[in-house]
């Protein structure tokens, strides 16, 4: 499932107090619950992102995930993977989806032996269907079971209009959930790679971080920075329990993208934070200060 979730990520902002949330989420579940599943485990998977800068000034990320699935019940025919599309005021669009396995089908005869996975990708069946706030991907037949064991999906799609500011306007941000909470089986590693190309890559402002675990856990993760132009930023981990995910962000310098949005939530929190120092000084100056300059005549 791809969803999109606050999550605090670490870049210094107002009065250092301030995070950005930014997500553009990717995530997996049994359905569209968050109800655990014993019928498989997702042994790796591994993302890459390339970001595209569009002549409207706005960013897109090609995305294409790889999934290694460890089917343990006889009779499953797929997964499904959740696409949503709106997040508070801000709404996302996916299109080029390509949805590819190596699958070994349950209902094929295979002499003793002769079930290996297939080494090349062919077009997987899948559906689109409408969901609140976005689309599933329903990936598999319903007229064909899969064997238990090792089974690779391979799902492909552009993102669009992705960068979103920061509340104080000091930087725009791309954050990505590469996972996501929503997967109700555990993970066995999952990795990362995004690809800045040279034009962006000399806009970058040197921020990067890297989370772990449940939604709103601050467990860090390291990310790796290579290359000039393109950049390239790698990040992973090892061990995820159900509903655990892995996210990452890198910033921008401001004016990077001429389209980019700005949360709603953010934008409260950063009048919030302001309005702090600014009620502690209103406190001081008619408990401490004004007393005491009445005290000579008001």
């Amino acid at each position: 499932m791809l969803r999109t979730i606050g999550r605090w990520i670490a870049y210094p902002l107002i009065a250092g107090a301030l995070a950005v949330i930014l997500t553009i989420v990717m995530a997996s579940v049994k359905g569209q619950s968050g109800d655990l599943d014993s019928s498989f485990e997702v042994t790796s998977f591994d993302a890459t992102y390339d970001l595209e800068q569009q002549d409207d000034g706005s960013l897109d990320v090609l995305i294409t995930e790889t999934l290694e699935v460890d089917i343990q019940h006889t009779g499953k025919h797929g997964i499904i993977r959740a696409i949503p599309l709106t997040y508070q005021s801000h709404e996302n669009e996916v299109s080029d989806v390509v949805v590819e396995g190596r699958l070994r089908d349950a209902n094929e005869f295979y002499e003793p032996g002769e079930s290996e996975t297939p080494q090349e990708w062919t077009p997987a069946s899948f559906s689109e269907e409408d969901i609140d706030g976005g689309i599933a991907l329903r990936i598999g037949s319903s007229y064909s079971t899969l064997e238990t064991g090792q089974q690779f999906y391979r799902i492909s799609y552009r993102l669009a209009d992705v960068a979103m500011n920061t509340p104080d306007g000091k930087a725009q941000e791309v954050a990505l959930d590469a996972n996501g909470t929503g997967w109700g089986v555990p993970f066995g590693s999952v990795t990362t790679k995004l690809t800045v190309p040279a034009g962006l890559a000399e806009r970058l402002n040197g921020n990067a971080a890297c989370y772990m675990g449940s939604e709103g856990d601050r467990a860090t993760c390291s990310v790796e920075r290579t290359g000039d132009g393109p950049v390239v930023f790698t990040s992973g981990a090892r061990g995820f329990e159900p509903h655990q995910s892995l996210t990452f962000a890198v910033g921008f310098e401001p004016g990077t993208f001429s389209q980019a949005y700005t949360p709603q939530r953010a934008l409260y929190t950063a009048l919030i934070v302001m309005a702090v120092p600014l009620g502690v000084a209103l406190i001081i100056l008619l408990g401490v200060v004004l007393p005491r300059w009445c005290a000579g005549g008001c």
